[in-house]
């Protein structure tokens, strides 16, 4: 979890949206104040966090990367980093489909989360 001290002034015709430009992972959490505010798992990679901040009132926002098994339980030695399928055969690839280097992947935010501020009307 990646936490960040924020304090914003909400006006009574405005939405606080927190956007997750770019993450490797199942899908991202966003807390504030240890409260989830809801998940993002696919796009928009955006969550409405208004009801949750108080004006003018610090807050902890918290984006929570939400892992998956890959480079905990592999395949790690398939030649194929991203195959179309992983089953059974891919955990003892053999032969020219054997890789001695571990076959990880990225994992997290790959991008800084931004703020956005939405007038409505």
């Amino acid at each position: 979890t990646y936490l960040h001290q924020i304090q914003i002034d909400v006006k009574e015709n405005q939405k606080i949206f927190v956007n997750i430009p770019d993450y490797k992972a199942a899908a991202v959490r966003i807390l504030v104040d240890g409260k989830s505010t809801g998940i993002i798992a696919w796009p928009p990679n955006c969550v409405d966090i208004t009801e949750f901040i108080k004006d003018g009132k610090p807050h902890t926002l918290g984006v929570e990367v939400l892992g998956h098994r890959r480079n905990s339980h592999g395949p790690f030695h398939f030649y194929q980093k991203y195959p179309q399928w992983t089953g059974p055969y891919q955990f003892v690839a053999e032969g020219e489909e054997f890789c001695h280097q571990y076959q990880l992947v990225p994992f997290g935010l790959m991008k800084e989360p931004e703020i956005i501020r939405y007038t409505v009307e």
